[in-house]
């Protein structure tokens, strides 16, 4: 079986549930645990997608995630990674006004996942779908 993880949904869940505030989780051990669930399954690839924080707009997090992401890497997982879009988003304050922050957001990704994975002829298949399709933009020069 084949993995494919959204990153961003799963940080999300963590935090909902669980009250991560940090993305310490192990996508590959998480991965391997939920393949097994089921007798008989082998987990044959984990795919990770991301988006990555600009290293002027966020260098904590572009820092963090660019490590994760190399870890990730030599640990056998195809990661996909793009750019966030950044733009200023106005909130409102409770007692009046408003205060601009900026926001950086995932735009592509999850149609990434999807087009990767619907180009697998079933799950558990090893039959790869074309190199353009399969290999993630990132890895492309």
């Amino acid at each position: 079986m084949r993995a494919f993880v959204d990153g961003q949904n799963l940080f999300y869940a963590a935090r909902k549930h669980f009250d991560y505030t940090h993305p310490n989780y192990d996508v590959l051990k998480l991965a391997t645990k939920v393949v097994h669930l089921e007798a008989g399954r082998t987990l044959v690839k984990v795919h990770f997608y991301t988006g990555l924080h600009a290293q002027a707009e966020d260098a904590f997090w572009h820092g963090f995630w660019s490590r994760k992401i190399l870890a990730m890497q030599h640990a056998g997982i195809e990661v996909f990674h793009k750019p966030l879009k950044y733009a200023d988003i106005a909130i409102p304050l409770p007692g009046g006004g408003m205060r601009t922050v900026r926001r950086g957001r995932e735009k592509g990704v999850d149609v990434r996942l999807a087009l990767t994975w619907s180009a697998w002829p079933a799950a558990a298949s090893t039959t790869p779908p074309s190199p353009s399709v399969r290999t993630p933009i990132s890895k492309r020069r």
